[in-house]
C-alpha cells in the first residue's frame, strides 16, 4: 500500500509519547506541528490525540497543515484504518517521506527502533530524525554509541539518523536528505 508520492508535497512522520508530559516537551511538539505545516508538508502519525501527539497534530492543523492517521482522528484528515499495532507502524512507514522521533517512553523507541530496522535491512532509505529536545535522547546516543563500539550494531549503523536539539536544524537536514534521494 505504499503512497506514490507524485508531487513536492513530502510527508513527515512523528513518533512521540502520547502521555502528558514536561511543559518544556509540549512547547517543542507545537514548534514541530506549525514548522511541519509551515512547510506544507503532511504530517503522518499513529492516531493518537494525547499527549506530545496530540500537540504536534494539533499545532499542526491550526498553522493550517494537513495530516494522515493510520487509526481514527477526531480531526478532517485522511484516515486510514490499520488492523493491529504492526499494520499501523507499517502504514506510517508507507505513507512517510522522513521520520522523527520526539521524546516518548517504550512505544516511541519501538517506532523508531522498527523504522530503523527496516531501514538496515533495505526496505526502505527514508531518513530518520532524532530531536534531542533538552538532551532527552543523551543516554540513547551513548548506548547506540557502545553497541556500535562492542560490534552489536555496525560502525555504520549510526549513519542513517539525523540527531539535532531544535526543529529547524533537524528539519532542514531531514529535507537535504530526502532532496538528494529525489
Amino acid at each position: 500500500m505504499a503512497r506514490e508520492n507524485q508531487t513536492k508535497e513530502k510527508c513527515i512522520c512523528v513518533y512521540c509519547g502520547s502521555s502528558y508530559v514536561n511543559e518544556k516537551f509540549v512547547t517543542v511538539a507545537e514548534e514541530l506541528g506549525r514548522a511541519i505545516a509551515k512547510r506544507k508538508a503532511k504530517l503522518v502519525h499513529g492516531g493518537g490525540k494525547a499527549g506530545l501527539m496530540g500537540k504536534v497534530v494539533i499545532a499542526a492543523h491550526k498553522a493550517g497543515g494537513q495530516s494522515v492517521a493510520a487509526v481514527k482522528y477526531d480531526f478532517e484528515e485522511e484516515r486510514i484504518q490499520a488492523l493491529g499495532y504492526n499494520e499501523k507502524k507499517d502504514i506510517m512507514i508507507s505513507e512517510a517521506d522522513a521520520f522523527i522521533t520526539m521524546p516518548g517512553g517504550i512505544g516511541t523507541l519501538d517506532e523508531l527502533f522498527d523504522v530503523w530496522n527496516k531501514a538496515k535491512v533495505s526496505m526502505h532509505n527514508k531518513p530518520i530524525g532524532i530531536l534531542n529536545t533538552h538532551k532527552f535522547y543523551d543516554h540513547l546516543i551513548k548506548w547506540i554509541d557502545k553497541a556500535i563500539e562492542y560490534g552489536f550494531i555496525p560502525e555504520c549503523g549510526k549513519d542513517c539518523f539525523t540527531i539535532a536539539d531544535n526543529v529547524e536544524d533537524l528539519l532542514n537536514s531531514l529535507y537535504k536528505t530526502m532532496e538528494n534521494r529525489d
